[in-house]
């Protein structure tokens, strides 16, 4: 499939597949194809998905990238991004530990994160309590991100393809949200 901005979806998705398998760095989409804009990253990370499925990956849920508003000059973004995080990349460490090798991993970073569970869809709002009665659970986690692409260069379009730079992440131990801690919870969310 190619884009209307020129862009062979499966020719870049093969070659990010390609430098996760191998750990390599490879050239950024954009030099090959200087419109590639997010609409195309998207269309990359649905044929990733299809990919990862035929192999046997199981989606484990989605991460959302760049939300801290702080960053986003110093990586020239200007929105956040999503894609899915995989049973393949998610690690459980319940009793506040775990180990993995990061050999895999391309110019790894970490990120502290707030993992959560939903129970149920959560639609537009800016009700705190409204987001809260839908989450299942929330666990401390970390986010090993890492990129593909050399000294971390890229548009916001190039990270979200590059699996929106997902390459593990640590779950700790989650605590149930439930009526007897939902509305400390909600009291200490932002607003």
């Amino acid at each position: 499939m190619t884009t209307a901005h020129g862009v062979d979806v499966g020719t870049v998705a093969d070659a990010l597949l390609a430098a996760y398998d191998d750990a390599s760095l490879l050239p950024r989409p954009s030099s090959a194809a200087p419109g590639f804009a997010s609409d195309d990253a998207y269309a990359v990370l649905r044929h990733i998905a299809d990919v990862r499925v035929a192999r046997g990956w199981n989606p484990a849920g989605r991460k959302i990238g760049f939300t801290n508003r702080t960053i986003w000059s110093a990586y020239g973004v200007d929105e956040p991004m999503w894609a899915h995080i995989w049973s393949n990349t998610v690690v459980a460490a319940d009793d506040g530990t775990c180990s993995l090798a990061l050999g895999e991993l391309v110019q790894p970073r970490i990120e502290p994160e707030v993992v959560f569970k939903l129970r149920a869809d959560v639609g537009p709002t800016e009700r705190p309590e409204d987001l809260i009665t839908a989450i299942e659970w929330l666990a401390p986690g970390f986010e090993i991100v890492h990129c593909h692409f050399a000294d971390w260069g890229f548009t916001l379009a190039e990270a979200t393809a590059d699996f929106a730079l997902h390459g593990r992440l640590i779950v700790g131990r989650p605590v149930h949200v439930d009526a007897s801690n939902a509305d400390a919870i909600a009291a200490a969310l932002p607003t």
